[in-house]
């Protein structure tokens, strides 16, 4: 364990982050203002749009959150207008290319066609292999928090970050049931949350297994419960350059490790 000789954090000033950063993240007004329910506002009935959700977790890689979650209906007012079901059935037999050009066409759905239009592709053929072409089937037979995470992690092109975000998602907004407790929702490896972590002396280097890790410790029932605050706060205040550290909810007791 860290001690303030070396820059960390002891105990008691741990706890006491890890509370600050528990109100920050009851903050109602601040998830609406940085968009946290916009995948609430969108996908509205899980029931009916999974496949648009499985979507959205792929399509929210370095583009806006509003406009990752609206792009899967967007792509699917396109594909039905080429005739096309939106289905994962029928998105898996397509081309990459194909499914590329209208990812591009204006307005274009992302800044990255060909990546996503592979992952696309590839959850498509996932969820009909594994999941008998029902997307509800990834969550629907409660599988523990931690099954569930790799489970998105398993599809290609999600990855652990959003993999973290999508069951987060899940349980917090969409009330999805799982087995057990939420004690293995861990945090992300979000670049906004390893940076607060390590600004607050809560690791020593922007490493996702040491987020991980202390967030485990510091709330064990609910480590997960670290990633929003975090994030928002490096979104809106703790940014990578030039932090508004007299702002922030935290720059009372922030040791503000900014090397």
């Amino acid at each position: 364990m860290w001690g303030w000789e070396n820059g960390g954090l002891n105990a008691v000033d741990r706890v006491t982050v890890r509370d600050r950063l528990l109100e920050v993240g009851r903050d109602q007004s601040l998830r609406d203002e940085l968009g946290w329910k916009t995948a609430l506002d969108f996908i509205g009935d899980l029931g009916s749009h999974p496949l648009h959700f499985l979507f959205g977790v792929i399509f929210d890689y370095q583009i806006p959150y509003e406009k990752a979650w609206r792009a899967p209906f967007v792509l699917e007012e396109r594909l039905v207008e080429r005739g096309i079901k939106f289905s994962a059935e029928s998105i898996a037999k397509m081309s990459e290319e194909e499914l590329a050009e209208i990812l591009k066409r204006k307005p274009a759905l992302h800044r990255f066609p060909r990546k996503v239009s592979k992952a696309l592709i590839e959850a498509a053929k996932r969820v009909n292999t594994k999941y008998n072409s029902d997307p509800l089937s990834i969550w629907s037979d409660k599988p523990t928090a931690k099954q569930l995470e790799e489970r998105f992690d398993d599809f290609w092109g999600i990855g652990q970050k959003n993999a973290s975000m999508a069951v987060r998602l899940l349980v917090e907004w969409f009330n999805v049931e799982v087995s057990g407790d939420w004690s293995g929702i861990d945090v992300s490896g979000d670049r906004n949350v390893l940076r607060v972590f390590k600004r607050l002396g809560l690791i020593d280097k922007e490493e996702v297994g040491k987020a991980i890790q202390i967030a485990r410790e510091l709330n064990p029932s609910y480590p997960g419960a670290l990633d929003f605050p975090a994030w928002a706060i490096g979104i809106k205040w703790c940014k990578s350059k030039n932090p508004e550290c007299p702002s922030c909810p935290l720059g009372d007791i922030c040791p503000k490790l900014l090397w």
